[in-house]
């Protein structure tokens, strides 16, 4: 906030900080307001229906601010009087102004609620001033209510504490309302809630309002009432509403604001901190403990201490006016007997003895309770990364982190990971400080969430486990959504937030039950129930790129209740895999609690058991008696999973139309999370077989569960139904991505996203332009494979053997094979390695048999082809292959079949851009746009080569790295020798450019040359330049 310029009176100092501040300037009526011209009053010269008059009559002015007028207009075609806001100022705004009241009546009129007043309409008057239209509310404000009574008499309006609670509630309810569509009103304060004279509430001033995790920063506030955050002019988020209403919550209450200072920069200081002015003990001895801790907690001065949603500070109000314990309050047991006894007076009011027994047994029951539900309290853990301590509690388990001034920051270049190596027990929430810091590329703020240890018995990092781990990903790939993923990336919740670089947010993880869910600033994005959840883990803290910061770690843990469900035992074997033990267990269960509900739950628990331990049938036997019971569904629901862990997807797909339409509303998310894991485990030949089927399931019963649509979208991609999947999920970056990709379509991929990190560094790589890549979002001493194989491709070999000795597509490229298959750290080195050198035959001894390179490689043609043809990625190599042969046959027929990229045989009578061009397929340019036509002109087609040069350099000047774009316009005489050497991706240039000549001279029957020029490309051949061939 400002400094003060000139000290002020008590009276002036406390009637500016009662006025709302935008962006640090005070709004409403100055100190001078006495010498400011009068505005001229507004015409509405619309005519009346069926009369010669205007159809309104401004009358009185209702309220003045810098941002607009509100007037009382009577409306004589609808005979009511309604009230209008005009904007202020000049009758030709600044396009800002105008803008942001032009949103003020757009978000106010898209909160359809009732207890936000509605908008009518907006327009222009005749003097070209903007207004908008709503409904009028007959009373007063809480604010004016709040100073008729500073004398210490309350109207009949705030008489009562159960009045003052029905306010916050209405207040709570049209907050509540507007966070869950992502805005904040920002300023909530006691001369916003309107109260009408037949008991409406309406929260009223919408101007301040903004739309969260947009990355717009929009300060407003009324210092009395704005939270700590809003005073250090930080960006607000749905928390600070959260305190406004705490704020006007205690000043109804106590008849004052929650803190005042005479000094004004005193006030300031006071107010940046969160200090309040605790109440009296006379003061808290007129008003109820709890309702107090209600306001206290809504007031916390760090954000994340608050309330988490608006909506659980409605909760705790109502259960207050139900007479019902609150979260912000612990009572003693004498407090909540008298409680009780409010509430049920009549019914204990049974005589002395009944009462004393009832006193007795509430007693019992009360301690009881104690020890089943408890409250998060403090935390377990804060990590403030203040000294080196840190490093002894928590464990890098993978890339960098280091401390900058009380951050913890990811450095390495890519994935970061970091382990706390304590157990946690029970329900736990892990909540942290986090932003993208700027200048580097967003994506992953999150935390992993896994039963199993990280950690190996011998200090290594243990593998991730095949179940029992959940990624709570906050800006995944990128930071285009935020999702729970589990270990197979499988999407289970999604929600479209994409955190923004250099903004700062607070971010909650909660795994309460089976209930695992993602707050940021206080809203949940998304949730997931975990059918079979753990009840300990391990936690680890995930960036993905480096500038990822964290701050204030806090981890809260309600613990395991010293009461716990009679199958717990069975359920910690279950979660330990010892599937057997477990039945036994829970079959001790159910046999000792016969008829019961818990029984029914050990029954469903054993057959689960059963069932994981691979004996389907005793799983099917135990399960028989629950039909017709809650577990039924549940039951039905494991068998569908069953179904698709066999490979039958017609009876996968007919279990989930049918179920589905029956279920249960969680039922239903988890069915539609289960077709999403079965459709992203279909290979391509069950893609083939079964895709149509999946897509019409999702099309006809699925389409409106958004976490499907991950996994839609990657269906149609796999289904090379490119098109169709831009125009339905047009918001799925990803598979977005790689449709544009395998379309060719480089340019957009570059104009759309260019957040997406590595889909652009493909896209350029794809352009030829890889010295456009963005090096600068990694470590110089720890750059990725893309940044590297960009240098490759550039001809700077020898650079990057410089800066990374090790690298081994340098070393292949480099013709250093044994070097390469040394360092290798993937399976396609050595595969590449051993295949380059001739020793094929050794790859084959190492598991990798079956690989189209070895097959191709050893001769297996045919086997390659029955393997690979459904292969989206390498098909057309084996049918490349088997088409030369058809060729040198001279089977035309077959050949011309096998070259074919589409349904059809190919014809050079057709333009190369008429063909169904194979973008996706690795390596396959220079088979399709040269070689190809110069087999055609071999077979007789004359100008083949020449007709497919001229529409190549026509129509593909980019894709393919420029390549094809190259050797058609030297082929076509275009360019020289030199010219072609020097494009931009240029590593196998001179061999190309051989290749180019051979086919050149053939065309010419220049026999002589053609020999000389094949001789020397097959020369090359033992070099990196085999690599083309």
């Amino acid at each position: 906030m400002p400094a003060p310029t000139r000290t002020r009176t008590s009276a002036q100092l406390r009637a500016q900080l009662t006025r709302t501040i935008r962006s640090g300037v005070v709004e409403g009526v100055s100190d001078d307001e006495a010498s400011q011209p009068e505005l001229p009053q507004p015409i509405l010269e619309r005519r009346a229906l069926g009369t010669e008059g205007a159809r309104f009559e401004v009358r009185d002015l209702l309220g003045a601010g810098a941002s607009g007028q509100v007037y009382a207009v009577y409306d004589r075609d609808l005979r009511r009087t309604v009230a209008v806001k005009f904007m202020a100022g000049a009758e030709v705004p600044a396009p800002d102004r105008f803008a942001d009241f032009l949103d003020e009546a757009q978000i106010t009129a898209a909160l359809q609620h009732p207890n936000i007043p509605p908008i009518h309409e907006v327009d222009v008057d005749a003097r070209g001033r903007l207004f908008f239209m709503m409904k009028r509310i007959e009373g007063h404000s809480l604010g004016h209510e709040l100073a008729e009574a500073a004398g210490g008499q309350r109207s009949l309006r705030i008489a009562s504490t159960n009045a003052v609670v029905g306010i916050a509630i209405g207040a709570g309810n049209a907050l509540a309302f507007a966070h869950h569509h992502g805005i904040a009103h920002q300023d909530v304060k006691p001369d916003n809630l309107m109260l009408g004279d037949f008991g409406e509430i309406l929260l009223a001033d919408w101007g301040s309002a903004v739309r969260v995790g947009t990355g717009r920063v929009q300060l407003y506030g009324t210092p009395l009432y704005m939270s700590p955050e809003q005073a250090r002019l930080e960006p607000v988020d749905l928390r600070s509403d959260i305190y406004g209403l705490g704020a006007t919550l205690f000043h109804a209450l106590l008849l004052r604001p929650p803190m005042w200072a005479e000094d004004e920069e005193d006030f300031w200081r006071r107010k940046r901190a969160g200090l309040l002015d605790e109440p009296t003990p006379a003061e808290r001895a007129r008003v109820p403990a709890a309702l107090l801790a209600i306001a206290m907690r809504a007031m916390q001065p760090r954000a994340q201490d608050r309330y988490h949603t608006v909506e659980l500070m409605v909760d705790d109000l109502q259960r207050f006016q139900g007479g019902l314990a609150v979260r912000a309050h612990r009572e003693t047991f004498s407090a909540r007997l008298r409680r009780i006894v409010r509430r049920h007076g009549r019914a204990i009011a049974i005589g002395t003895t009944v009462a004393v027994v009832i006193l007795g047994l509430l007693d019992v029951i009360y301690g009881e309770r104690l020890k089943e539900v408890a409250t998060w309290g403090h935390p377990v853990l804060v990590e403030d990364f203040a000294t080196e301590a840190w490093r002894t509690r928590w464990k890098v388990q993978e890339g960098a982190f280091e401390v900058r001034e009380g951050w913890l920051v990811s450095t390495a270049s890519l994935g970061s990971r970091m382990s706390l190596q304590r157990q946690l027990s029970g329900d736990t929430a892990v909540e942290f400080e986090g932003e993208i810091m700027p200048g580097t590329a967003p994506c992953d703020l999150s935390l992993i969430w896994q039963h199993d240890p990280i950690w190996a018995a011998d200090g290594s990092k243990a593998p991730d486990p095949v179940s029992g781990l959940f990624k709570l990903q906050v800006g995944a790939y990128n930071g285009s959504f935020t999702g729970i993923l589990d270990t197979h990336e499988h999407i289970l919740a999604f929600n479209g937030f994409r955190p923004q670089v250099g903004t700062r947010y607070h971010l909650r993880f909660e795994k309460v039950g089976a209930r695992i869910a993602i707050l940021v600033d206080g809203r949940e994005l998304c949730h997931y129930i975990d059918p079979l959840p753990f009840t300990s883990g391990y936690i680890a803290l995930y960036a993905w790129y480096r500038g990822k910061a964290f701050r204030d770690v806090r981890v809260y843990a309600l613990g395991i209740p010293e009461k716990v469900p009679a199958t717990a035992i069975g359920d910690a074997l279950l979660q330990d895999r010892l599937y057997e033990q477990a039945a036994q267990q829970y079959r001790r269960v159910r046999d000792g609690h016969p008829g019961s509900a818990i029984a029914e739950e050990a029954r469903y628990k054993e057959g689960l058991s059963l069932l994981r331990k691979g004996d389907a049938a005793a799983a099917a036997a135990c399960w028989a008696p629950l039909a017709g019971t809650a577990h039924e569904e549940l039951v039905e629901i494991e068998r569908i999973d069953q179904l698709g862990g066999g490979g039958d997807q017609q009876a996968l797909c007919a279990a989930i139309r049918s179920r589905y339409p029956r279920a249960s509303p969680e039922g239903r998310a988890y069915i539609a999370m289960q077709w999403a894991r079965h459709a992203d485990a279909l290979d391509e030949t069950a893609v083939a077989a079964s895709g149509e089927l999946f897509q019409g399931l999702h099309d006809d019963l699925l389409a409106s569960e958004v976490g499907t649509e991950r996994a839609a979208a990657n269906l149609l991609l796999r289904r090379e139904r490119f098109d169709e999947l831009l125009r339905l999920y047009p918001h799925q970056d990803v598979p977005v991505c790689e449709a544009l990709e395998c379309l060719g379509r480089y340019e957009q991929i570059l104009a759309r996203f260019p957040h997406m990190v590595s889909a652009c560094e493909g896209a350029l790589f794809n352009l030829g332009r890889s010295r456009e890549m963005d090096a600068s979002v990694y470590n110089a001493d720890d750059l990725p494979s893309s940044i590297w194989d960009g240098m490759i491709a550039q001809g700077r070999v020898d650079e990057v053997l410089l800066r990374a000795p090790t690298y081994p597509p340098a070393l292949l490229v480099a013709g250093r094979f044994d070097q390469a298959l040394a360092a290798a750290r993937d399976q396609a080195t050595p595969l590449m390695a051993m295949t380059l050198s001739g020793r094929s035959a050794e790859s084959a001894d190492a598991g990798q048999q079956h690989s189209v390179e070895v097959l191709m490689a050893t001769g297996q043609d045919q086997e390659a082809y029955d393997r690979y043809h459904d292969d989206r990625f390498v098909r057309m190599w084996p049918r490349h292959l088997l088409g030369l042969e058809a060729f040198k046959r001279g089977d035309l027929v077959r050949a011309w079949q096998l070259f074919a990229t589409g349904e059809r045989p190919l014809s050079m009578e057709h333009p190369m851009s008429a063909w169904l061009v194979p973008y996706r397929d690795y390596g396959f340019d220079l088979h399709h746009f040269l070689i190809l036509p110069f087999l055609h002109e071999l077979a007789g087609e004359d100008g083949a080569v020449m007709r497919a040069c001229t529409d190549v350099a026509r129509t593909l000047r980019w894709p393919w790295q420029q390549k094809p774009w190259h050797r058609a316009e030297w082929l076509l005489g275009r360019l020289t020798d030199a010219q072609f050497l020097a494009q931009p991706h240029r590593v196998f240039a001179m061999a190309d450019l051989t290749l180019c000549k051979a086919i050149a001279a053939e065309r010419m029957h220049d026999r002589q040359a053609a020999i000389a020029a094949w001789k020397t490309w097959l020369a090359s051949s033992g070099s990196g330049a085999r690599l083309t061939a």
